[in-house]
């Protein structure tokens, strides 16, 4: 039980090709949310939710946070979650990576360095949105994000990334870890991707509600 540490699940996204919050998927008999939720009690006694739809999350029963600042990406998330945690070390997942595996979040929870981020990447990309983020840096991206914005730059267009390279960061080659899985980091923005989840799990999905409720 990692008592030093609090998780910050993302929920922020707008899942437009869905049609409805990815989270809210069902996966079997359970919401996404509610496994990764069930998941990361096992160990983390303190869970903070990131989500700007607050009203479709009660039935967690958990502290939740919007963001603020409105419509720029994950960034507007992680900031709010690390405002909003009373533990300098916090460990940041988004609500849509339902095959991540328990080694993985125990390796980069036990990673040593001076670092204030952690995060993995996967080839070249750099997965942001699954490692450690210290508080420390709250101040350090609201000036990121005030700079952003003073100087015109689109909310939509505010990379993650590039605020990572700016603050700097421990970042983890997952692939080289003798227990990476290349579905590790698979998120589910399609409803093909859906599907491909709850085939890997072999429990059954709820495509055709799904679908009907995008069209409508």
């Amino acid at each position: 039980m990692y008592t030093d540490i609090t998780a910050i699940i993302l929920a922020g996204g707008k899942s437009k090709r869905m049609g409805k919050e990815k989270a809210l998927l069902h996966i079997g008999e359970k919401t996404i949310i509610e496994i990764l939720v069930e998941r990361l009690k096992s160990l983390f006694p303190n869970i903070i939710l990131s989500t700007n739809n607050p009203e479709s999350f009660t039935f967690l029963k958990i502290r939740m946070v919007e963001d603020f600042y409105k419509n720029v990406g994950p960034l507007g998330g992680i900031h709010a979650g690390l405002t909003e945690s009373e533990t300098e070390k916090n460990f940041i997942i988004s609500c849509d990576l339902p095959l991540m595996s328990t080694e993985l979040i125990d390796y980069i929870c036990n990673y040593k360095t001076d670092k204030k981020i952690i995060v993995c990447k996967t080839g070249d990309y750099i997965e942001p949105t699954f490692g450690i983020y210290s508080k420390e840096i709250v101040e350090e991206i609201e000036v990121i994000l005030n700079l952003n914005l003073q100087y015109g730059l689109q909310p939509k267009d505010i990379s993650i990334q590039n605020a990572i390279e700016k603050i700097g960061a421990e970042i983890i080659d997952a692939t080289k870890l003798p227990f990476y899985n290349e579905d590790a980091f698979y998120n589910m923005n399609t409803f093909e991707d859906y599907i491909y989840v709850t085939k890997k799990l072999g429990v059954p999905n709820k495509f055709n509600q799904l679908k009907k409720t995008a069209e409508t």
